[in-house]
Order: C-alpha cells, then structure tokens, then sequence
C-alpha cells in the first residue's frame, strides 16, 4: 500500500538505479548494438571467401566500349581473359540485361592453360543514351571465389546515313601493325560492313583493303600453324605438376622455351609460368641445390631476362 499525504494524494513515486544497475543496462544496450550491426550486415560468412581483383583473372581491357552504334548494324568486340594456375571460371554475368546486346564467351568452365575470350555483339534496335554496366569474371580456387570485373558502356543512334556509319566503323579499325591475327580477321569484319553499309563511292577502296588484310593474315596464320605445333609438342613433354623440384625446374625450362619458340601472344604468359615454377623448385629445396640444378635454375633466369634473379 501507499499511504496518502496530508493533502490526501497519492504520493509521487520515483525509481531510482543503483551504479550497478546502470552499468548492466549500458552492456545491454551495447550487445543490442552489435547484434542489430550484425544482422544488417547479413553476417554472412560467405564474403570473406570473395576476392576480388586479386590478379588471378587478367582481361586484355578494364572497359569495353560500344558507343555510338547505329540502329539496325552489328558491332562486336573481343576481350582476352589470361587465367592463372588452378583458376576454375564458373561464370560470366552482367549486372543487368542490356538490349540488343548478347554476351558469348569460351571462359566459362575454363581452366588456366591458354588464354579464353568474351565475346560482345550489339545490334541496338532503338536510340540508347550513354550507359554502363558491370561485367564479371567469377572463378574458384582451392574452396575460394575470385572476380574480376570490367565495365561495359555502350550507345545507340539511329542516324545512318553512309557518312556516319564510314565514321563510326572506321575509327574502330585495328593497326595494321598489329601483331594477333585475330586484329586482322576484326577488320575484314568491318570492312564488309563498309561494303553493305557505307558510301558507295567507296566500296572499292574497301575490297582493296580487304585483300590487304587477307595478306597479312595469311601470313600469320601460316606463322601461327607453326607456333602452335611447337606449342604442343613441347606441352607434351611437360611433366606433372607434384613436389619434386627437379621436375618443376623442367617445367620452367619448357615454359622459357615456349616463351622463346611459341606463339607471340603467349610469350608474356610462358614468362609468367616459368618464373613461378623457379620460386616453387627454389621453396622445395629451400635453395639448397646441387650443381646441376643451380646451373639449371641459373641458366633459365637468363633466358627469362631475370639477371637480378639469377646473380
């Protein structure tokens, strides 16, 4: 019961906490805190095993550029993903879809060895403004995800009048220095889209170049045929992958020998290899080696143009 003043009112009643009891009820609102930050950030175990550019997955560019296409043409443009060793790609996904647009690619389900492409055609159907998306390369390693993500921006006109198209297609001419045949095959592309779609007065300086083109790329592909055969005799010989370093000396060898004798557009990737397979032989043995494998190890640094690493 309370009892009643004077005045024959309740009396006021006030609560009052002792230190202890303060401090108990800051803890608890603390916990609360971080349990509500947890919860909003889904607390999910799962990204930390996402990694993302972490030089496992190596596209030729960081954006792709489709800008001004002309409504009702096609245009495309090839990207080279180099993979690493023991890089699984399970997966090439855009943010969001993009009309007109399709994605193709060799990469998915690809593991390292060479190097695979992603493949984008644009044939817009309406006028599109300026804009970009994301583009990414998911792979897995030993239980890990790694990505790898590029920007793709594209536009659209639906202005086609012949004068606009030479300029669109022309300005996306590769070099004819240019060293991968696969340059060269791109521009005979546009070439006849020229033919089909640009000014007439100018169809037959196209097929001149055409055939111009079509030389160079003879060329190449004869050079290519005979790379390429050097390439897979000397993989054939390239013994397994395990924890003996003689054999990943080997390896190196083979892989400075590729990088020598292969094809050109893969030399920067033989380098590469070779001088990983080094570090690994040089951590199995802790750089303890015989003579011949010091020479050996020593011989292959040269060819890599490693002179810091083979003094």
């Amino acid at each position: 019961m309370v009892a009643k003043n004077k005045n024959g009112k309740k009396p006021e009643v006030c609560l009052i906490k002792t230190r202890r009891q303060k401090f108990w009820g800051v803890v608890a609102l603390g916990l609360l805190f971080i349990c509500g930050v947890m919860v909003g950030l889904g607390f999910n175990v799962r990204q930390d095993s996402v990694s993302i550019k972490h030089g496992l997955i190596n596209p030729s560019v960081s954006v792709v550029e489709l800008l001004n296409g002309v409504v009702g043409l096609s245009v495309s443009q090839t990207v080279d993903v180099a993979v690493e060793d023991g890089v699984k790609i399970s997966d090439v996904k855009v943010s969001e879809d993009v009309a007109g647009m399709k994605i193709r690619t060799t990469c998915t389900g690809f593991e390292a060895g060479k190097d695979c492409e992603i493949i984008f055609d644009y044939s817009p159907k309406e006028e599109q403004g300026k804009k970009e998306v994301f583009v990414d390369i998911v792979g897995e390693k030993d239980g890990r995800v790694y990505k790898e993500r590029i920007v793709l921006a594209y536009s659209a006109t639906k202005d086609d009048t012949c004068v606009v198209i030479e300029e669109m297609f022309l300005g996306r001419l590769v070099p004819e220095y240019a060293e991968d045949y696969r340059a060269h095959e791109y521009n005979i592309k546009i070439y006849q889209t020229l033919i089909e779609h640009g000014c007439p007065e100018n169809i037959e300086k196209y097929n001149m170049m055409i055939a111009r083109e079509q030389e160079i790329l003879s060329a190449f592909k004869l050079n290519k045929t005979t790379c390429g055969e050097i390439e897979n005799l000397l993989q054939e010989q390239m013994p397994n992958a395990d924890g003996f370093a003689e054999n990943r000396i080997m390896r190196a060898k083979i892989y400075a020998n590729l990088a020598e004798r292969g094809c050109a557009e893969n030399s920067d990737m033989y380098v590469k290899l070779a001088q990983k397979e080094l570090e690994i032989a040089r951590a199995l043995k802790d750089d303890e080696f015989n003579r011949n494998d010091t020479i050996e190890v020593v011989e292959t640094y040269k060819r890599l143009d490693m002179q810091a690493a083979a003094e």
